[in-house]
């Protein structure tokens, strides 16, 4: 079975505190965790480019099919011992809408502030 793929930007702090967090928990090693930064080749792979992963959170799923914004995060919670719930309430709720509109709102501030000169690698 394939290991979904979590590109995240590792030149971001608050993105490095959260994968951070979900790195410790995945024991198991069931996520492949890649810096955007350092995985052209492989976003190229699967026909992302590098402003599209730093505008949403991308996850290749253990299916090879792309996910983002809050798919992606299922993606990782449905991988982690805690998360796992999360995920699971999410879907039975039906909160992943809500929770999309709500992520796409922050992802577009991010994205503002990190990239007003062009996606440089320093904040």
């Amino acid at each position: 079975m394939r290991k979904p793929k979590v590109f995240f930007d590792g030149s971001c702090p608050l993105c490095r505190k959260e994968i951070r967090h979900y790195q410790r928990l995945d024991k198991a090693h069931r996520l492949e965790w890649l810096d955007l930064h350092n995985a052209e080749q492989t976003l190229q792979a699967y026909d992302i480019s590098q402003r599209q992963a730093m505008q949403l959170l991308h996850v290749i799923d253990n299916q090879n099919i792309s996910r983002t914004g809050v798919a992606a995060f299922i993606v990782i919670w449905d991988n982690l011992p805690g998360y796992r719930h999360l995920a699971t309430t999410v879907r039975l709720l039906h909160l992943e809408p809500l929770m999309q509109s709500l992520y796409l709102h922050f992802a577009r501030w991010r994205f503002t502030r990190r990239c007003n000169d062009g996606c440089s690698t320093e904040l």
